[in-house]
């Protein structure tokens, strides 16, 4: 019986509790997951930095507050925490008609980010506040002097996030965007990324510029700007004055919902979205997989596209361990024939990593396209694509747009032998191998990463690893014009066969799977490591 993956649901959103590391050292900033903690409970204005010392990242609290005694408390103590066991913090507010109120454990800091994740585990109960102006600021930080407020209005239960350039200091009109709504009683995961790109035009238009804000919730990316003007300043992000907290203020209505809870576990602010997620304990998110297994009708019934005409066959136990599979049978050139693929257009994935396995029997010298990765279409016509290629039964290249228009298709290629291929000079290659002999008629685990570049940056990248082992690593790419879509559309499995077909042979494929990150092969497969002939690192 094959192992599939199963996706951990999980949750993740913003938190007034954080830590800090220089990036050059470690990617953790700051992080605390409070079970090294001891019991601590705050009611007024106290130092807890010789109490409270888990902290990763050579930070320490450097004060807590609360100024509305006896209801507004601070608490960490175990059962509070996400999971069976373990310590977590509680933020204690009393809602009952103070128009400002704080309630906060502080971590002062002056160094400065260009680039950082934040993310947390946080609950909310689900006790509606009658009220439109009860925002609690989760924290505060700055961009060339002007703030940056993540923050959650306790009326609705949706997060928000407010931020105003220099040309808007001293109005009341600041921009904002409404998230996701959090208040059901139980804990989810939230990630945010900020960057700072570049500086702002201080034309009053917060929308373009080149800064950066992305918020997952539960594995799922629900809001994306990559042109935004933090400030009409340049520099860093910084807490230089200011101090990571929380509060709830503006609380300038008729509110009635007396005491209310806010439960946080695992905080972490850190330079990289894997380290966030490992400190969260997440796991890949998987947003399709299918072994094949478990149905007789047709895969168009679950989830898939194309995979109808007679090239295409699904045996019960020709597949991975003998199971059922997909079976394509090439016995002619050309594309149409050749089309069985996923549909991502919904999900709005800038990268992705995809994992299959894979058998080929002898191509006699044929070329053929055994992955291809298409980007949205822009009216009336324009998208990047990706296409992965074997030829005369090796993994070859990889050929991509280069982004010099909106029609990108196979301008550039990689090839796994290296750079000294390369038809564009500015790549940067971290990894790669001779091509790969696979038309062993054996099965391989073969998985695929690839990134479309953000509008004028050069962050595209990919990678390919084959039986668990990286063949090709490249960065710095650009793949697409600013003009494409930024999101995949479509995956398509088996595509065109060149006009060097001159007999038929096979192609199967098995254990199908979409994530956020590295899957790896099988626990439990007997597939040895293919061998590493002509590997090269730079």
């Amino acid at each position: 019986m094959k192992c599939k993956i199963r996706n951990t649901i999980c949750l993740i959103l913003f938190m007034g509790l954080f830590c800090i590391v220089h990036c050059s050292e470690a990617s953790i900033i700051w992080a605390d997951h409070f079970d090294s903690e001891p019991d601590f409970v705050c009611t007024t204005t106290q130092e807890p930095a010789a109490i409270l010392t888990g902290i990763e990242g050579g930070k320490h609290y450097e004060d807590c507050v609360c100024n509305h005694t006896p209801n507004t408390e601070i608490r960490i103590e175990s059962d509070l925490g996400h999971g069976t066991s373990g310590k977590g913090i509680r933020y204690r507010f009393d809602t009952s008609g103070d128009s400002t109120q704080t309630c906060s454990l502080r971590i002062h800091d002056t160094e400065t980010y260009g680039h950082f994740f934040w993310g947390f585990w946080m609950k909310i109960p689900d006790q509606p506040i009658d009220g439109a102006d009860a925002n609690l600021k989760l924290t505060r930080f700055y961009q060339g002097g002007d703030s940056i407020i993540p923050g959650i209005n306790l009326a609705t239960g949706e997060f928000n996030l407010f931020w105003q350039g220099a040309s808007r200091l001293g109005s009341s009109t600041w921009p904002h965007v409404d998230l996701y709504t959090v208040a059901d009683g139980e804990w989810h995961y939230y990630v945010q990324e900020f960057q700072i790109g570049q500086a702002g035009d201080g034309d009053g238009d917060y929308f373009d510029g080149t800064g950066i804000f992305r918020f997952w919730t539960d594995g799922q990316l629900i809001l994306e700007r990559t042109n935004i003007d933090w400030s009409t300043s340049a520099g860093n992000f910084s807490w230089a004055g200011d101090y990571l907290s929380e509060h709830l203020e503006n609380l300038n209505g008729n509110f009635n919902a007396g005491v209310h809870d806010i439960y946080f576990d695992d905080v972490v602010w850190a330079t990289t979205k894997e380290e966030v997620d490992e400190f969260l304990g997440i796991g890949a998110h998987i947003y399709f997989e299918d072994d094949f297994d478990g149905y007789s009708d047709s895969p168009a019934n679950h989830g898939w596209t194309g995979g109808t005409s007679d090239k295409f066959s699904f045996p019960d136990n020709e597949g991975f361990g003998g199971s059922k599979c997909v079976k394509v049978t090439y016995d002619e050139s050309g594309t149409p024939p050749y089309w069985f693929g996923k549909s991502i257009s919904d999900l709005n994935l800038q990268e992705l990593y995809i994992r299959f396995y894979f058998k080929l029997e002898d191509p006699h010298g044929a070329s053929f396209k055994f992955l291809k990765l298409f980007g949205k279409q822009f009216a009336p016509e324009g998208y990047a694509n990706s296409t992965f290629a074997a030829s005369a039964g090796n993994f070859y290249a990889i050929a991509y747009g280069d982004g010099s228009g909106v029609e990108n298709d196979t301008q550039k290629e990689i090839r796994y032998s290296g750079p000294h291929y390369a038809s564009d000079p500015e790549l940067v290659w971290h990894n790669y191998a001779s091509p790969l002999y696979i038309a062993d008629n054996k099965w391989h685990s073969v998985e695929v990463y690839m990134r479309y570049n953000s509008n004028d940056q050069r962050d595209g990248a990919y990678r390919v690893w084959v039986d668990g082992q990286e063949r090709v690593h490249v960065t710095n790419v650009k793949n697409r014009h600013n003009n494409n879509s930024l999101y995949f559309d479509n995956i398509q499995l088996a595509n065109y066969c060149d006009v060097a077909y001159t007999q038929p042979f096979h192609v199967w494929y098995d254990n199908f799977v979409i994530s956020d990150r590295y899957t790896g092969t099988i626990e439990g497969d007997d597939i040895p490591p293919s061998a590493p002939s002509g590997l090269a690192v730079e």
